[in-house]
């Protein structure tokens, strides 16, 4: 899929993460009003169709990947709800979970690890 998609992506992340509620202010904009999403959008469809897929795959290649960034980003700057021993007792009825939490703490996978591991996994599954 080549740079410029990811590129463009992990830019708009670090942007939105750079304001408070940067995500929801960006997510709540209209295009007429806010002409750079859709230099944002325009990009990263050139990218993807430099790389070699078609229109409809651009499409909604780039568009999911637009939505995994807006998404993640809100529940980053979402403060945390719970203590850990909060969530500790709400994930004790669901053994995977935990054992997914644990693996993600061993791994030192922090949100911006599962940022990119995310957005790899669209990127990658559209050139495959």
């Amino acid at each position: 899929m080549g740079t410029l998609v990811p590129g463009v992506l992990l830019r708009l992340r670090r942007a939105m993460l750079a304001y408070p509620n940067g995500a929801r202010l960006v997510t709540g904009a209209r295009l007429d009003h806010a002409p750079t999403l859709a230099r944002i959008s325009e990009a990263a469809l050139t990218g993807a169709l430099a790389a070699g897929l078609d229109v409809r795959s651009s499409s909604v290649v780039v568009y999911t990947a637009l939505h995994l960034t807006y998404g993640h980003v809100i529940e980053e700057q979402e403060p945390p709800a719970l203590s850990a021993e909060e969530i500790a007792a709400a994930l004790a009825p669901y053994p995977s979970i935990r054992r997914a939490v644990a693996q993600s703490d061993v791994d030192g996978f922090d949100a911006e690890h599962a940022f990119a591991a995310s957005l790899d996994l669209i990127l990658h599954d559209a050139s495959t």
